[in-house]
């Protein structure tokens, strides 16, 4: 079953079959951080800092949709990579087939519920009167195109799970051109502000979920199957991965909004400052979620192909990836943060000074514990790849009570620089809830693979 682009990740040495998947999709997390940084580089610059800080305002909503998404189709993409380890054609293209469809309903009903619960869910989270109108707008549209960015993400769901983490790339270079391209025009030379961004990026969405789909469909294994029908089990089977990981992403959310609500009452220039730092902690989560892929494949197949020791020794690999990037890239946080945070704010502006004074102690705090994300990433997506949904559901528990707790009680007995904290404090509760059970699991799936290859070896007998 492999083609050109697919990778095959139950044979090879675990260091390169990693690293030649991550590298793909650390552009392609880039790439899409890049063209979300481009929205608020341009519009800060070009628009203002009131503009900047809507953006800002409906970070933590559009993360609650666009994170479900995510959730969804990682969970859905768990059953194709084991079927792609089993070597079951059959079975993968019903996978594919039945993920495409029930993928694209679940697209639709985000993006008209969404467009009518933005302006409620900004007034419930507090966000300031002054930038009300303009957040409502970036909001709705960016809701609206749930269904295009549903369209990326389960292609290219489908493609990681069968080894193939280029073509999202591609896929994600055409939409950042685009994206910048329009950004620049609508923002600058037709004047549309905020409204233009968001457009922008609709339009870059709708390109890369395009040539995703068209990618997939045009797979051999999909010749398999002469004429879809959605299949009720197999739906069933779906909706058992994705609805936990879907779960689990918007629980990660609801923590997230709790926390944009006490940054709104921190006053505007901790809104600026945090709409600033969190594009630049998603470049560098961006690489946390890329080595997270690509061990869910990587365990995906070499559990469905029943190769346990080989997912022992991925899994040392992967930490140990973790640990020298963390160190790496935490240090450059730390040093760099304050220049970083310039390429947002207008050097003129009254607040500039305070505003670059919040994001570095936001850059300190998260780029001291920057190990825990990548831990959390690479054994949440770890037991995703063995089929465990459960624990992945829990850390995202783990991570709403740092969240929540940063922000309800950490902020009352030391004031609202506890909030450089939240993340880092939500990190490293989300690992309490992973790391023991992910050896547990392990160890009780490499167990009952055992028991029924000794019962078949006996049948034989």
């Amino acid at each position: 079953m492999k083609t050109e682009r697919n990778l095959n990740m139950t044979e090879g040495t675990p260091w390169r079959l990693l690293l030649s998947f991550m590298i793909p999709v650390i552009g392609t997390n880039i790439m899409q951080q890049v063209y979300a940084m481009a929205d608020s580089i341009i519009v800060g610059q070009g628009v203002g800092v009131e503009a900047l800080a809507a953006i800002g305002a409906t970070d933590w909503l559009r993360n609650a949709v666009m994170w479900g998404i995510f959730g969804f189709c990682g969970g859905f993409g768990i059953l194709t990579a084991i079927a792609f380890g089993r070597g079951n054609r059959r079975e993968l293209a019903e996978n594919i087939s039945n993920t495409l469809f029930l993928g694209m309903i679940i697209g639709l009903l985000f993006s008209v519920s969404g467009v009518a619960l933005a302006g409620p869910l900004l007034r419930l989270i507090g966000t300031e009167e002054t930038i009300m109108t303009q957040a409502v707008w970036y909001l709705q549209i960016s809701y609206a195109s749930s269904v295009v960015m549903m369209m990326f993400n389960l292609g290219s769901g489908v493609l990681n799970a069968l080894g193939d983490s280029r073509t999202p790339f591609y896929a994600i270079i055409i939409s950042s051109v685009v994206n910048i391209a329009l950004d620049l025009l609508f923002v600058f030379v037709f004047r549309w502000g905020i409204i233009g961004a968001a457009v922008a990026t609709t339009i870059a969405q709708t390109a890369s979920g395009i040539y995703c789909f068209k990618v997939v469909l045009g797979l051999p294994v999909m010749t398999e199957i002469s004429r879809f029908r959605p299949s009720a089990s197999k739906i069933r089977q779906l909706l058992s991965k994705g609805v936990p990981m879907a779960l689990n992403m918007s629980i990660i959310a609801l923590g997230g909004i709790v926390l944009q609500t006490v940054i709104n009452e921190a006053g505007f220039d901790y809104i600026a400052a945090f709409a600033a730092t969190n594009k630049m902690i998603l470049i560098y989560e961006g690489i946390a979620i890329a080595l997270g892929s690509a061990l869910t494949t990587y365990v995906g197949q070499n559990f469905g192909a029943g190769r346990f020791q080989r997912i022992r020794q991925g899994m040392k690999t992967a930490l140990l990836m973790a640990l020298v990037t963390s160190l790496i890239l935490g240090g450059a946080l730390i040093l760099c943060g304050r220049y970083l945070m310039m390429l947002f704010i207008e050097a003129d502006s009254a607040s500039f000074e305070h505003i670059l004074s919040i994001g570095q102690g936001f850059f300190t705090v998260t780029g001291i514990g920057l190990f825990s994300l990548y831990a959390l990433h690479i054994y949440r997506q770890a037991l995703m790849g063995m089929g465990n949904t459960f624990w992945p559901l829990m850390s995202g528990l783990g991570e709403l009570m740092g969240r929540i707790g940063t922000a309800l009680v950490l902020v009352q007995l030391i004031g609202y620089p506890a909030l450089y904290g939240a993340e880092t404090a939500a990190f490293i509760l989300a690992d309490l809830f992973l790391v023991i059970p992910f050896y547990i699991t392990f160890k009780k799936k490499e167990k009952q693979y055992e028991k029924t290859c000794a019962r078949e070896d006996s049948a034989l007998l």
